[in-house]
């Protein structure tokens, strides 16, 4: 019974909001609604979160006012030249030279061991185990070697030099054949 009557409630007070209606309470939601779609579609969302340029980037400490803060890595500081390339050194190098500019076979290389991580020198260098896994879901995790991924690679780079190969299209989802192929791919 008390529903009955909770639902008659609503309804005549429904009734009543509809009967009293005019063109100022029209022209009000049409302002309210307004300002709501203004608010969803001209907001934008930053390019990076703010934890994240903190923990990875330094703002400038100089800017006009009203433009937002110039964000640099915090290994080239500003006033310093943007770093270019992956500045791998060759065995042997001085700690002070450059380096070369490398591409994406050098960041392989520092994977299997052949190129040695500038921050860990002597026993800590020797201490370093490179590893990749491949999580599926809570169920299963795969520790991938190295040494079997690069016979992928190799397998892959050898399959397309051997039939001439210029241009490779290739889907696969985010997967460790992907990453063979790709490498594969630069190795030919």
């Amino acid at each position: 019974m008390a529903q009955i009557n909770l639902f008659q409630y609503l309804d005549l007070k429904l009734v009543q909001a509809i009967e009293s209606w005019n063109t100022y309470t029209t022209a009000l939601v049409i302002a309210i609604v307004s300002y709501f779609v203004y608010i969803v579609v001209t907001s934008k969302d930053p390019d990076t979160h703010p934890m994240i340029l903190l923990r990875q980037s330094s703002a400038s400490l100089v800017r006009q006012p009203g433009e937002s803060a110039v964000y640099r890595s915090p290994d080239t500081p500003h006033g310093f030249p943007l770093r270019t390339g992956l500045k791998v050194k060759p065995v042997g190098a001085p700690p002070y030279s450059g380096g070369l500019d490398g591409d994406l076979r050098d960041i392989w290389r520092r994977v299997t061991g052949d190129i040695t991580i500038e921050h860990t020198t002597g026993a800590a260098a020797d201490n370093v185990e490179q590893k990749i896994f491949s999580v599926m879901g809570r169920e299963e995790i795969i520790n991938h070697k190295i040494s079997d991924v690069t016979k992928e690679i190799v397998v892959i780079g050898d399959h397309i030099k051997k039939h001439g190969g210029k241009r490779v299209a290739l889907y696969l989802p985010n997967s460790i054949e992907m990453l063979a192929a790709i490498f594969g791919m630069l190795s030919k």
